[in-house]
């Protein structure tokens, strides 16, 4: 039961848009570029998925990872390395 209640959060890029973040991502062309610019990151994070041949996003997940690249964004020094250490932070939580 708790994996379909996990399964049932994954959206679609245009629903984790139109889910209350068009400020951030206000087009599917921004969030697309998102996703290129971070991928590994993502994928990392389990924040992107790809179980049946089409992307989906695990919201909660993909949430994280955007604040952890803006966080480091306003740095002006943006590796992986740091992002990843600022993500593995914030799990321990």
């Amino acid at each position: 039961m708790q994996l379909i209640t996990e399964l049932n959060k994954l959206k679609t890029p245009k629903d984790y848009i139109s889910d209350g973040r068009t400020h951030i991502f206000p087009s599917e062309a921004s969030l697309q570029w998102f996703i290129r610019k971070n991928r590994n990151l993502l994928i990392q994070a389990s924040a992107l998925l790809c179980p049946t041949g089409r992307t989906l996003i695990d919201a909660n997940h993909f949430d994280e990872v955007v604040y952890a690249v803006g966080t480091n964004a306003l740095k002006q020094d943006s590796s992986i390395k740091e992002v990843g250490a600022l993500l593995s932070s914030r799990e321990a939580v």
